[in-house]
């Protein structure tokens, strides 16, 4: 082949793969299958998050700002690491009756892209179900039945959430220095950045208190499976937990040398407001001084109370009791809808 015939085949190339590349991007606009005379849709569609944020609704009430804080560090620092983490990530949601998106999962990470200001960021939603027929009453009842919405919200931010109901949610999704529509739990900052820590000595009679190990196993299928769907409210079931052997049953705790360790730090903390200046290392420091609970022969019999994330009682999804080196945590699939 002489060297214009293979100019040519390599330019050939490059224009295939430009098509199917484009062909792979190209979902339909999330604006088209939210009108009034569209068809009831599930799958994938993007738009720009300056187009699509408007028709956002969340399925919660809560998030944490200090985890929203790492993720803002960690994924979204520039704007092709946001596009990256978004690519990486599409929201699962659920049309409503008022052809909005209620997404089911990712609240944090979208609220990360929102304080960015990477408005030009493209966002794919998965739609996992269409409810647009169902009156407001029965849409909420569905979801609900399909563990797809967190009905659960602290009075105080150190007492144990409480049921609320779905009227109480936000109206609308904003996080970002000027309006925020969630309010923080500190607790489920917590869970996530006690998946994060990984260091210290085992402990032993002259430990530093500080362990290699994180909290949990994050798995599917009921939280100990290396693939399967996910485990819903996995790290609001984990926030409960420690909430409540913190502030309130703190005999969970396997020593009170590891509460009163654990205790000082979360309360040295400092609350910033400004989510760039969330305090990193204070958060991963005091995470890993709640590893001790989290291992504790307790977690395997403490019962997380009926009506709250599930209509009945269970245990914690995930607990590993001892110091037992785990598994990177795996990626599950996106929730289930009838």
């Amino acid at each position: 082949m002489n060297l214009i015939a293979r100019s040519h085949a390599f330019i050939l190339l490059l224009l295939l793969k430009f098509y199917f590349m484009n062909c792979i991007d190209a979902l339909i606009d999330c604006d088209d299958i939210i009108q009034e005379n569209s068809e009831l849709f599930t799958g994938k569609c993007n738009n720009k998050w300056k187009n699509i944020k408007s028709l956002i609704r969340p399925t919660q009430s809560e998030v944490g700002y200090a985890w929203i804080g790492y993720k803002l560090t960690d994924s979204f620092d520039n704007s092709n690491k946001a596009q990256d983490e978004m690519d990486s990530n599409p929201l699962p949601a659920v049309i409503g009756p008022d052809l909005k998106f209620y997404i089911v999962d990712d609240h944090h990470t979208i609220s990360a892209l929102d304080y960015s200001g990477y408005t030009d960021t493209v966002v794919t939603v998965d739609v996992v179900c269409d409810k647009r027929k169902l009156s407001i009453d029965n849409f909420w009842l569905s979801m609900e039945n399909n563990n797809l919405v967190n009905l659960v919200r602290h009075q105080e931010v150190n007492d144990l959430p409480v049921k609320m109901s779905p009227l109480l949610l936000p109206t609308m999704f904003s996080f970002n220095s000027s309006l925020r529509t969630l309010k923080d739990d500190p607790w489920r900052s917590l869970v996530g950045y006690s998946r994060k820590v990984n260091y210290g000595n085992a402990p032993n009679d002259d430990s530093s208190g500080n362990y290699p190990y994180r909290c949990m196993y994050r798995g599917c299928s009921g939280g100990s499976e290396a693939s399967g769907f996910g485990v819903p409210f996995f790290e609001f079931k984990w926030a409960y937990y420690m909430n409540d052997a913190s502030m309130k049953t703190t005999t969970l705790w396997p020593s009170n040398v590891d509460y009163q360790s654990f205790i000082a730090s979360f309360l040295l903390i400092e609350y910033t407001n400004d989510i760039n200046d969330v305090n990193i290392d204070a958060w991963l420091k005091t995470a890993s001084l709640i590893v001790p609970l989290c291992r504790t022969a307790n977690v395997s019999t403490y019962i997380i109370p009926a009506n709250l994330y599930s209509s009945i009682s269970e245990s914690l999804p995930g607990y590993v009791v001892g110091y037992i080196p785990l598994e990177n945590d795996p990626d599950c699939m996106s929730p289930r809808c009838y």
